[in-house]
């Protein structure tokens, strides 16, 4: 993922996997890549898209209430492909291809949605001391069984968006 250069190259291509879901001013990253991109120059990216990991977001906020924990602002941004595709245009880019598909992801064994919370959730994990976080991930677990475990494993309910878009 390109934010600054040092020098006043230009670039053929820009390529990001899931990382503009992490990134709080969508427009700002946007625009810098564009800047960056050479006439003719394309940008491909995935993310996540809406509807990701909604069970498991839902699961985290439940859990939290439950606990009587306070409320944690989303770490992501999972826009739809409308408003995404709007985004990448208004920085000066032409989305020339956008999908928006499920892509459920197997988690190794029991400890998958453990794992999976631990990696990436630590906005709703790190603020409370450990006692709690435990009985916090085993809420989530128990609050998402239904829906993301199946066949001896989690699955991560991935949404994701993919667009290619250029700089005429």
């Amino acid at each position: 993922m390109l934010f600054r250069s040092l020098s006043d190259d230009r670039f053929d291509a820009v390529f990001s996997n899931a990382v503009l879901h992490w990134i709080r001013q969508p427009e700002l990253a946007l625009r810098q890549i564009a800047a960056r991109l050479k006439e003719g120059g394309r940008l491909v990216l995935e993310m996540g898209g809406a509807r990701n990991i909604a069970a498991i977001r839902s699961g985290l906020l439940e859990a939290r209430r439950r606990l009587a924990l306070p409320d944690v602002e989303s770490p992501w941004y999972f826009p739809t492909l409308g408003e995404y595709s709007a985004l990448v245009e208004g920085s000066g880019l032409r989305v020339g291809a956008a999908w928006h598909f499920a892509r459920p992801t197997p988690m190794a064994g029991e400890g998958g949605l453990r794992n999976w919370l631990l990696m990436f959730a630590n906005a709703y994990l790190d603020e409370v001391d450990s006692p709690i976080r435990e009985k916090l991930i085993e809420a989530v677990e128990v609050g998402t069984r239904a829906a993301l475990y199946r066949d001896g494993q989690w699955w991560i309910d991935y949404w994701r968006l993919r667009i290619v878009a250029y700089r005429d």
